[in-house]
C-alpha cells in the first residue's frame, strides 16, 4: 500500500513540473512585453519632447494691468455681543437657586404662622420670615452688583478682541501696502528698462523654462540692447534610432539616416534659439532690437552656428505664425548655414551696432543655467 502511494505521488509531481515551467515562461513573456512597452514609451516621449520645442508662440506679460495695486481685504470683525448676553445669563443663573431656597423658606414660615398653635412656633416662624426677607434683599443687591461687574468684564473682553483684530488688520494692511508698493516699483523699473530689474527678471524666467535638456544662456546688455548667447547642446541629444511597436508586442529599432539626424538637430537648435528669445522678450518689455548668437562646442573651439538680429515686432509676428524653428529663423533673416549633409557650418557672430565703442565694464552680463 505504501509503495503504491509513493508511485502515485511521484506521478503527480511529474505532471505538476511542466505546468510550473509553463507558468514561469508565461510570466517571463509578460514581463518582457512590459519592458518593451516601457522602452517604446520612453523613446516616444523623447521624440515628442524634442518636437514640442518647435511649437512657437509669443504671449507677452501684461504689466500694465499689474501696475494697479491690489486692494487690501481686511479680516472681518465678528459680532461679539453674544458674549455679553451669555455672561449676563450666567450671572443671573448663579442666583436662581439661592432665591428659590429663600422663597421656599418664606413659604414654610407663612404656613407655620397660619397653622401654628404654639407661641414659640409663631415667634420662630415670624423671625425666620423677616430674616429671609432681609437675606433676599441683600442677595438682590449682590446679584445686581455681580451682573454689572460681569457685563463690564464681558464688554472689556469684547473690546479687547476687537482691538486685537483691528491691530492685526492694521499690521497686515501696512505689510500689504508695502509689498504692493515694492511690486509696482519693480514693474515700473522693468518697464523703464532699469538694468537691475531686467537682469533679475531674465534670471528668473529663463532658469524656469520647461526645456527637456540642460542649457546655458549668457545675456549681455548695454543701452537696453541685448546680445543673447545660447550654448547649444551637442548632436548626441538626438536619438539615433527610431522605435516602432509591432502588433506582436515586440519593438523594432531602425537606424536613422545621418541626414535625418542632422536635420532634426538643425531644427532643435533653431527652435531653442527662438524659444529663448521669445521667453526673454515676453517678459522684458523694454527690449526692442536684439541679437542672438547660437554657439556650438566642437572640440576645443566654440563656433557660432546661428547668428541673428531682429526687432520686437518681427519676433512677435514670426513666433505666432511660423510652423517650426527653422522657418522662424529664416523669417527673421537669421544666418544658419549647412553643408549638403545638413551639418552646421560656422558663421559670423552678430555685431551689435548700437553698442558702438562700448567699454567692457559698461556692459552688464548674466549667465543663466536651465537644468533638465
Amino acid at each position: 500500500m505504501s509503495k503504491r502511494a509513493g508511485v502515485q505521488s511521484a506521478t503527480n509531481k511529474q505532471k505538476a513540473e511542466p505546468k510550473i515551467e509553463i507558468d514561469q515562461q508565461y510570466f517571463r513573456h509578460v514581463d518582457q512585453m512590459q519592458r518593451w512597452r516601457n522602452q517604446y514609451d520612453y523613446a516616444q516621449s523623447v521624440e515628442n519632447e524634442l518636437a514640442e520645442l518647435s511649437k512657437l508662440s509669443f504671449e507677452p506679460v501684461d504689466y500694465l494691468s499689474m501696475l494697479e495695486k491690489v486692494p487690501f481685504v481686511e479680516q472681518e470683525i465678528p459680532n461679539y455681543d453674544y458674549l455679553i448676553a451669555e455672561a449676563k445669563e450666567g450671572a443671573e443663573n448663579r442666583f436662581v437657586m439661592p432665591m428659590v431656597f429663600r422663597g421656599g423658606g418664606i413659604l414654610l414660615g407663612l404656613l407655620a404662622l397660619i397653622f401654628g398653635t404654639s407661641a414659640a412656633i409663631l415667634w420662630v416662624a415670624g423671625t425666620a420670615i423677616i430674616t429671609l426677607f432681609v437675606s433676599i434683599y441683600i442677595l438682590l443687591q449682590r446679584r445686581e452688583a455681580e451682573i454689572r461687574a460681569t457685563i463690564d468684564a464681558a464688554q472689556a473682553e469684547v473690546a479687547r478682541r476687537r482691538e486685537v483684530i483691528h491691530d492685526f488688520n492694521e499690521k497686515a494692511r501696512n505689510e500689504h501696502e508695502e509689498t504692493e508698493k515694492k511690486r509696482v516699483a519693480v514693474i515700473e523699473q522693468l518697464l523703464a528698462g532699469e538694468i537691475g530689474s531686467v537682469i533679475l527678471k531674465i534670471d528668473v524666467v529663463v532658469s524656469q523654462m520647461d526645456i527637456p535638456l540642460s542649457l546655458q544662456v549668457d545675456v549681455d546688455i548695454y543701452m537696453n540692447v541685448p546680445l543673447i548667447k545660447i550654448w547649444l547642446p551637442g548632436k548626441k541629444i538626438i536619438p539615433e534610432q527610431t522605435c516602432e511597436l509591432l502588433p506582436s508586442g515586440r519593438i523594432k529599432f531602425e537606424d536613422k539616416d545621418v541626414r535625418a539626424i542632422n536635420k532634426q538637430y538643425v531644427e532643435l537648435c533653431a527652435a531653442l534659439v527662438m524659444q529663448i528669445a521669445a521667453k526673454i522678450y515676453e517678459n522684458v518689455p523694454s527690449f526692442n532690437r536684439g541679437y542672438i548668437e547660437g554657439i556650438s562646442r566642437s572640440g576645443l573651439t566654440n563656433d557660432c552656428i546661428i547668428s541673428m538680429s531682429f526687432e520686437r515686432e518681427a519676433l512677435v509676428e514670426i513666433c505666432n505664425r511660423a510652423q517650426n524653428g527653422v522657418s522662424a529663423l529664416r523669417g527673421l533673416a537669421g544666418m544658419l548655414e549647412c553643408d549638403t549633409s545638413l551639418n552646421f557650418l560656422p558663421t559670423q557672430p552678430p555685431v551689435v551696432e548700437e553698442w558702438g565703442a562700448a567699454r567692457p565694464q559698461d556692459i552688464r552680463s548674466i549667465t543663466v543655467r536651465i537644468e533638465k
